[in-house]
C-alpha cells in the first residue's frame, strides 16, 4: 500500500540504491536510524549539541532569530561538508499520524530510503539533496519537520531541532574538534543537553 500524502511507503518501493545506503548507514552508525533521538542514545560518545539561538533560547520569533537559526545550521554544516554534497534525511510517519506527511511535503523529489519500526509506529526515512535548505529549518525551527543533515559517505550527521542541533562525528576526537570550533554555541550543561 503506498500512502505517499501521509509520508509513508511500501517496503518493495525501496530499490537497490536504498539498500546501499542502507548497508553504509549500518556500517557507520549499527543500531541507530537517522535520528538524532536514536544516535544520541547509541552514540553518546560521538556526540555534540549546539544551540541554534544565544543560550539555546527558542522558538525563533522574529525575522532575525530565523535568520540566525539558519546561519548556524549552515555554518556547521559547512564546517562538516567541506565542499563535498550534503543529502538531508526526512522522517516522517503513516496515515494514522497526525504528522504525517508533513516532512515529505517538504522534499520533493525524495526517494524512499527505509522503514524503521519502532514500538508505536513505523517511521519512513526519505533522502533528497535539496538545493535550497532555509525552508527546511524553518520548518524544523517551527516543529513541522524531522530532518538529519549528512554527507553522500554518511560520516557525519546534523539533527536540528527547535532550538538547536545535534551533531554526530565518526570518533570522539572529531568530535571534540567541532566542539572547540563551535565553542560559543555550545550547550553548558555537563550533560550536554
Amino acid at each position: 500500500m503506498h500512502d505517499f500524502d501521509a509520508g509513508a511507503f511500501a517496503a518493495g518501493d525501496l530499490d537497490a540504491t536504498a539498500a546501499d545506503m542502507s548497508a553504509r548507514w549500518e556500517h557507520r552508525w549499527p543500531d541507530a536510524e537517522p535520528s538524532g533521538p536514536s544516535l544520541r542514545a547509541a552514540f553518546p560518545d560521538r556526540w555534540v549539541r549546539l544551540y541554534t539561538l544565544p543560550e539555546g533560547r527558542r522558538p525563533a520569533r522574529t525575522a532575525d532569530d530565523r535568520a540566525e537559526v539558519r546561519r548556524r545550521v549552515d555554518a556547521v554544516r559547512a564546517a562538516l561538508a567541506g565542499a563535498g554534497t550534503s543529502l538531508v534525511v526526512g522522517e516522517d510517519w503513516g496515515a494514522g499520524d497526525g504528522a504525517g506527511g508533513w516532512t515529505r511535503d517538504l522534499l520533493p523529489g525524495a526517494r524512499p530510503w527505509r522503514i524503521a519500526h519502532g514500538d508505536d509506529a513505523p517511521s519512513y526515512f526519505w533522502v533528497a539533496s535539496p538545493d535550497e535548505t532555509a525552508a527546511l529549518i524553518d520548518a524544523v525551527g517551527d516543529d513541522r519537520a524531522a530532518l538529519l543533515f549528512t554527507d553522500t559517505g554518511l560520516r557525519w550527521a546534523l539533527s536540528p531541532y527547535d532550538g538547536g542541533m545535534d551533531v554526530f562525528l565518526s570518533d570522539a576526537a572529531t568530535r571534540d574538534e567541532i566542539a572547540r570550533r563551535f565553542a560559543d554555541w555550545a550547550s553548558p550543561r555537563p550533560d550536554g543537553l
